[in-house]
């Protein structure tokens, strides 16, 4: 389903997410997982990455993912995704939604915005016009092959992909809070569910999804 504006919009955690007419990229699809649940969230990684790749073929720019599945450029946000998962009784029901800032100019942000989000075009500076058919074409196309790659359990070639193009995934600082209980240590990618692994000060290494903060430094 693709919608021209969003009335309440919305990412991660609740937040409000800014859905100006005629502006972004506002996507979802309903997919039917056959994994077991705890696998699911890999699904939420993977449309991740194809919205990543997708964005950066459109436009050229070094786009990137934040822990768990934001996009990144200049180091603003650019899109995300949102995932909700329904289960009755052996079906599985997963909504992935997608949301991207394609035609915002500067200043086309509400003020609490500014500074935080960006656009495609904002940081082309090129003035081209980028199509959102075409991104959202190219977005399904990569999500596609990327599903397969789920279903036919070769989850290893999508934590690559995640993994190259997501900032701080290997080798760097991160703080943990939450249920996966507090603490620091060093990324080491990501675990066969979907989860960052963590490796603790002690040397051991942990799987945990609440992560707090993911640093610039590389600490090696």
């Amino acid at each position: 389903m693709l919608a021209e504006e969003q009335t309440a919009g919305r990412g991660r955690l609740g937040r409000r997410w800014h859905s100006a007419p005629g502006s972004g990229l506002y996507l979802s699809i309903l997919l039917h997982p056959t994994e077991p649940a705890g696998r699911i969230p890999r699904w939420t990684l993977a449309a991740a990455v194809a919205a990543c790749e997708a964005c950066r073929r459109v436009s050229g720019l070094d786009v990137r993912i934040k822990w768990p599945n934001d996009l990144l450029c200049g180091g603003r946000k650019l899109g995300g995704i949102l995932a909700e998962m329904r289960t009755n009784g052996t079906r599985t029901d997963l909504v992935l939604g997608l949301g991207v800032n394609v035609h915002q100019a500067a200043g086309g942000f509400p003020s609490e915005l500014a500074d935080s989000a960006t656009s495609l075009r904002g940081e082309c500076h090129r003035g081209i016009f980028l199509e959102r058919e075409r991104l959202a074409a190219l977005y399904l196309i990569r999500l596609a092959a990327l599903a397969e790659d789920l279903e036919r359990d070769r989850w290893g070639r999508v934590a690559r992909r995640w993994e190259g193009l997501a900032l701080g995934a290997l080798g760097a600082r991160v703080v943990t809070r939450g249920r996966d209980g507090g603490g620091s240590g060093i990324t080491r990618g990501i675990d066969g569910t979907g989860a960052l692994r963590i490796e603790r000060d002690d040397g051991s290494i942990v799987s945990v999804t609440d992560v707090d903060a993911v640093t610039a430094e590389e600490a090696g």
